[in-house]
């Protein structure tokens, strides 16, 4: 479970081995147990017992911007073999066997961008334009998957292209209910955007989190350029599962679950309302939190995240051989 906290004046302290959380109108009390994260978006008053219970439930509190991207964490401080893990890491993410491993990562997301498509054709009727975007990008995706890409710079140009065809698609079905011309990532010019920003924004958390729990350096990329304060891994390993949130997002628009009402602008600058994430949130936490066959098992979505980054992790301990 996450707890999103996104008003003021609450307070967070701990009776009774469980959190206990309290604003002007409630008191909820819940055990570590049944919880994975905080998502705190406001200044709020807690315990440095509320700190020492969520390091030993390794439960993570997460202060947010937003639009729910991590800026700081509370981990604990005991590192395992993570110094291995990362000496490993640095040593793959400059060397050319890390370009197969993103190929399969961006095919992995090709294939779930497909997935939002057909499920798109489904929903609305299909327009000849559509039908030939849609076309396109299968083409495309199939020459992305048979082709031998050698570099980086020929893995950012297929996956751009192949964005714009999938995201050509998506802006057809919904230029009427929720239309829009272009992604927008720094800052949304539109509703539809506002929501996708806000839905990868609590998806970015849950994949920073699987990174540390696995002991890699979230900061530390295979594609995305290394920067100050830039969560490069995280940019690079969360591809597969954002199609997860268009496929959410476009429903609710699908089914008018969410509206226009449910968003504000400032300026050219568009963002969901309190009321908008009220069902933004639980829908996706549902999502994420439904069960789905996975490499043979029956696991949480989530926890297929989880299960690719620990994969990643013991790939780098065990089996990488830097040349």
């Amino acid at each position: 479970m996450i707890i999103i906290i996104e008003q003021y004046n609450v307070e967070l302290h701990v009776e009774n081995e469980c959190f206990v959380i309290s604003d002007a109108n409630h008191t909820r009390s819940i055990s570590p147990l049944k919880l994975d994260a905080f998502l705190i978006f406001k200044p709020i008053h807690l315990t440095s017992a509320v700190i020492l219970l969520a390091v030993k439930y390794q439960v993570a509190l997460v202060f947010t911007d937003n639009v729910g991207k991590p800026i700081a964490r509370i981990q604990s401080s005991k590192t395992s073999n993570h110094a291995l893990i990362r000496q490993q890491q640095a040593l793959f993410s400059t060397s050319t066997a890390r370009i197969s491993y993103l190929h399969k990562v961006l095919l992995h997301k090709c294939k779930g961008q497909l997935s939002v498509i057909y499920n798109l054709e489904k929903e609305i009727e299909g327009s000849s334009k559509f039908l030939n975007y849609k076309k396109k990008l299968e083409q495309r995706i199939t020459n992305f998957e048979n082709n031998n890409i050698v570099s980086i710079e020929q893995l950012r140009i297929e996956e751009a292209y192949i964005a714009k065809l999938y995201w050509h698609c998506i802006s057809i079905a919904m230029r009427h209910l929720m239309p829009f011309s272009r992604r927008s990532t720094q800052g949304a010019l539109d509703e539809f955007n506002a929501a996708i920003n806000y839905g990868y924004g609590i998806l970015y958390n849950v994949v920073e989190s699987a990174i540390i729990a696995a002991g890699l350096d979230s900061s530390m990329g295979l594609m995305h350029a290394l920067g100050y304060n830039k969560l490069s891994l995280v940019y690079d390993l969360i591809e597969p599962y954002r199609p997860w949130v268009d496929e959410l997002v476009t429903t609710l628009f699908i089914n008018k679950s969410i509206l226009k009402l449910h968003f504000m602008n400032e300026g050219l600058l568009f963002s969901i309302t309190k009321e908008g994430k009220a069902i933004l949130i639980p829908a996706l936490v549902e999502k994420l939190n439904a069960k789905i066959y996975y490499e043979g098992k029956r696991i949480k979505r989530k926890d297929q995240i989880y299960f690719n980054v620990r994969v990643l992790a013991q790939f780098l301990l065990n089996d990488y051989k830097h040349v």
